[in-house]
């Protein structure tokens, strides 16, 4: 029966994170890009549109790393971002005053924040093949 589950899950196309919640196995940026979680590695990096606010103390020098580092060698990186006290237009236009230019995934639904338990930007997850490799509040460095 086990056996059964797990066929049928694999055929669903879900990957799964800490082997317990059903991740989409692929995401489109705002460019219309498709991201696929499932294959390879890829580093989601959730970050929020408020920044900077005294809840968020050092994003705004995490978020100028990272956008110096993607520009440089990093690959498989998204920008992972929710809409719950924004929209998007807020979203583009954080993107843009930060010249973020990796591919960037509003999670309005909050399906990724929840498969994932985010609850706190900027926070990194890095997937393997769909398999959770590392995941945490200090941002690994994204040159491969």
């Amino acid at each position: 029966m086990k056996l059964l589950l797990l066929i049928c899950l694999l055929l669903s196309g879900e990957v799964f994170a800490d082997n317990r919640t059903a991740l989409p196995s692929g995401l489109v940026s705002l460019s219309g890009e498709n991201i696929s979680l499932a294959s390879g590695p890829v580093h989601l990096i959730f970050l929020d549109a408020l920044c900077p606010m005294p809840h968020f103390p050092g994003c705004e020098e995490t978020i100028a790393r990272l956008a110096r580092e993607y520009r440089r060698d990093a690959h498989n990186v998204v920008a992972v971002f929710n809409t719950l006290y924004v929209d998007e237009m807020t979203v583009q236009a954080f993107v843009q005053k930060h010249q973020l230019t990796m591919p960037v995934v509003v999670d309005a639904d909050m399906t990724l924040h929840r498969a994932l338990s985010i609850h706190a930007t900027p926070y990194q997850v890095s997937l393997d093949n769909g398999a959770v490799v590392y995941r945490g509040s200090q941002l690994k460095s994204l040159i491969n």
